[in-house]
């Protein structure tokens, strides 16, 4: 046998004259006539619509609501008065209803509802990959190549390494073995790869700055971050690092860092072999 229910939004409207409406809570009535509300936790939202709003005068009105209604008995009676006196600060929506196949089912629709309609919705969380550029740190890290800005002539990877005098220019990575290794980071795994643009050319910038004071034998990577659909989406992006670096890689692709690691970790040889 399913039990229908009556239920209405309660809403609070703190100046008509604006018109914004914020919902508190629900009305349920049973099938007998059995009048509920259940009211959200914290009324927040209201007091910033107006901060005259204590929980103490929302509860007061809502209070007073459930006072008019439990004077009539039918369901159809407490809908239309309801209906009538609500064109105030407390207001109710049109009347909905739902069914539930015992009343023991009751609490779990009510608290959907409530879930649905009146608590603020929550946005699902999605765990957000590490910066490229701190992805670069970790798997340098775990080669023993990583250095701070004194290691530079440690023969070790310096992250944020100054190329010119006033450090206009920065190197995302710098390695030194007689020439100089310049490595440039940019992520395009972005809902809005438009403005990667300004980062493309400023990486290009850096990589001929680079050459120009390090001289021609400087090495110039661009490592980037990008699916094979956003690839297509950032071609002429690429193709302007391209322009720009003699070594161009994938982060996401295992053959590519292999290919990158290989002469990072040759680079590196061959300055401890000349020590």
């Amino acid at each position: 046998m399913e039990f229908w229910y009556k239920y209405s939004i309660i809403r609070v409207c703190p100046d008509p004259v604006r018109g914004e409406i914020v919902n508190i809570g629900l009305i349920t009535i049973s099938p007998d006539g059995e009048f509920n509300i259940h009211l959200s936790k914290n009324f927040n939202k209201v007091r910033t619509l107006d901060a005259s709003f204590t929980d103490g005068i929302i509860s007061e009105l809502v209070d007073n609501m459930s006072f008019l209604a439990k004077r009539f008995d039918s369901v159809d009676e407490k809908i239309l008065v309801l209906s009538t006196a609500s064109k105030d600060i407390i207001r109710c929506s049109q009347f909905g209803g739902f069914g539930v196949n015992s009343v023991e089912d009751y609490p779990s629709k009510v608290s959907s509802l409530m879930n649905k309609l009146i608590y603020p919705s929550r946005k699902e969380y999605v765990p957000r990959s590490p910066r490229i550029s701190t992805r670069m740190k970790n798997l340098f890290k775990r080669r023993n190549m990583l250095g701070n800005r004194g290691d530079i002539e440690n023969h070790l990877v310096v992250p944020n390494f100054p190329i010119d005098d006033k450090s206009i220019f920065t190197a995302d990575f710098a390695l030194k073995n007689g020439a100089m290794h310049i490595t440039q980071t940019i992520d395009f795994d972005t809902s809005d790869v438009s403005k990667k643009h300004g980062q493309a050319a400023l990486n290009a910038l850096t990589l001929d700055k680079a050459v120009g004071v390090f001289g021609k034998e400087t090495g110039t990577y661009v490592i980037y971050s990008a699916t094979a659909e956003k690839q297509r989406e950032v071609g002429t992006h690429l193709d302007l690092l391209d322009e720009h670096t003699e070594h161009l890689y994938n982060i996401r692709s295992n053959e590519d860092m292999k290919v990158y690691f290989d002469i990072i970790e040759d680079a590196i040889e061959v300055s401890k072999s000349n020590i």
